[in-house]
């Protein structure tokens, strides 16, 4: 029997074979990496797309409500106070009959140099006045010194301690409930809503309210640009788009880190925009027809760009501090309750 002997590597050959495994090791590594990459990219432009556009949406659906009222605009209504304060004058957090549907306001935590809007509607809902008890001088049903509305139904779920306006188109009240007004949904069925002095200033109502005439919510609605407590996951604090109801700020939109509003204003009353003005410029608000807003947005991702984003925000060029991607959303919304009619 002929005896073979068993031959191993070279050297070389091993050097040859590590240098080639290394080099498809790190072919796929850089693939995986180019990918995981392109990955991130694709999400957070996605993500920064959605968000810039339900902001916007957000913002605009708002605008186009400012001064709802179901009958003419809310600056056409002399709406009167009777929410208790403190101090025992009318609340001015209430104070819907300060003339202004819109405006730009400083809200706490808001950051600096961002714009900043504060708007007043009421919503689609509302219930219908069904009488008034104690009339008033004359017998007139519904009159001033009536002590508790009634209305058709409760719709809106009306509770104690909630804030509703009583109008007819002309003048309002707004007052808190003090009973326990009755649930039900159905427009029959008749719910007294009482209005005594230990909520409000006065148990009697203002104005002269019958059968047919409106109860609706007023809100305030705030927008701005702040914090959310939260970081990023390189450590940066993350900001939103906020909205305030009257119940505190909520972040609505993260990853908006500026808001730009410019105020669309009618100097000859013919309904159409004449000039667009920053909102420190505006003389008068009930001029205000239109309002061009502007959102910068952020990727929440950093090392996304490979230098800085840059981009045209509020007429000047703004450059990311770090490697997140800049982008800009803009509207312009006419505030359609500025023409008149005030309807949905």
């Amino acid at each position: 029997m002929s005896r073979h002997r068993q031959a191993g590597l070279t050297l070389v050959e091993l050097m040859i074979a590590l240098v080639l495994g290394l080099v498809l090791i790190g072919g796929a590594l850089q693939v995986l990496q180019s990918t995981k990459q392109s990955y991130r990219l694709q999400e957070n432009m996605s993500r920064l797309q959605e968000n810039g556009r339900f902001a916007i949406e957000m913002l605009a659906r708002d605008l186009r409500m400012a001064g709802f009222s179901q009958c003419g605009t809310m600056e056409d209504i002399a709406i009167h106070n009777n929410v208790k304060g403190d101090s025992g004058g009318a609340d001015p957090a209430f104070d819907f009959d300060a003339g202004d549907s819109l405006s730009d306001y400083t809200p706490e935590g808001a950051l600096a140099n961002s714009d900043a809007l504060r708007l007043q509607r009421a919503d689609e809902r509302s219930m219908q006045v069904a009488g008034a008890e104690n009339p008033g001088k004359g017998g007139k049903k519904g009159g001033p010194n009536n002590a508790n509305l009634k209305v058709a139904g409760n719709a809106l779920g009306l509770e104690q301690d909630d804030v509703v306006t009583v109008t007819n188109c002309s003048e309002g009240d707004t007052f808190r409930i003090t009973n326990k007004p009755k649930e039900t949904s159905d427009p029959t069925e008749t719910v007294t809503l009482a209005h005594a002095a230990n909520a409000n200033t006065s148990p009697k109502l203002n104005g002269s309210y019958a059968e047919g005439d409106r109860l609706l919510r007023i809100r305030q609605h705030g927008w701005f640009v702040a914090e959310t407590g939260v970081q990023y996951a390189d450590g940066k604090a993350a900001t939103a788009l906020h909205r305030d109801i009257g119940e505190g700020p909520e972040a609505i939109v993260e990853g908006v880190r500026d808001m730009r509003l410019r105020y669309g204003v009618d100097d000859d009353g013919d309904g159409s925009v004449d000039r667009y003005q920053a909102g420190t410029d505006v003389a008068d608000w009930r001029g205000v027809v239109a309002v061009r807003v502007s959102l910068l947005l952020e990727t929440p991702d950093n090392y996304l760009a490979d230098s800085p984003s840059s981009v045209i925000f509020g007429n000047a060029q703004v450059t990311a501090e770090d490697r997140r991607i800049l982008r800009v959303f803009t509207t312009t919304v006419a505030l359609r309750n500025r023409a008149g009619g005030g309807g949905l």
